[in-house]
């Protein structure tokens, strides 16, 4: 090939990542991140009642968190990946 291959290596410290998880009655749910720690991913899960799956609201919230909005749904959960570098 012939050609240089920049790397970009963190020398900064270690990638620390833990899920957390919030179910609840109803069809929306949201979870944040604990303090110090920054939301990298998420997700809803359908739990029971309705007759879909879909989610009309799968994102991240604006406050280090996830939102889930799952039309009739009568239970769903959250869960949101929270990280920190130390």
């Amino acid at each position: 090939c012939g050609r240089d291959i920049d790397t970009d290596t963190d020398t900064r410290g270690s990638l620390q990542c833990s899920v957390i998880y919030s179910s609840v009655k109803g069809n929306t749910a949201g979870i944040t991140c604990p303090s110090g720690k920054t939301v990298t991913g998420g997700g809803c899960a359908w739990l029971s009642g309705g007759s879909t799956t879909i989610a009309s609201a799968n994102r991240p919230d604006n406050k280090n968190g996830w939102y889930c909005l799952i039309d009739r749904a009568q239970s769903i959960s959250a869960w949101a990946v929270c990280c920190s570098i130390s």
